[in-house]
């Protein structure tokens, strides 16, 4: 995202971060929430299918 170089048509790296979010971290939970909340609407269908 800081890259500005992000494809919100890759699947699998969004699939890779929603996956992520069952981590034990906190940090790191609220980083991949923000960073899925700036994606927006790519992100949701993965949110809502996992």
């Amino acid at each position: 995202m800081a890259l500005e170089n992000f494809n919100p048509k890759d699947s699998e790296l969004l699939k890779k971060m929603v996956k992520c979010m069952g981590d034990s971290q906190g940090m790191v939970r609220l980083s991949l929430a923000e960073t899925l909340g700036s994606i927006g609407k790519p992100a949701t269908f993965f949110c809502w299918k996992l």
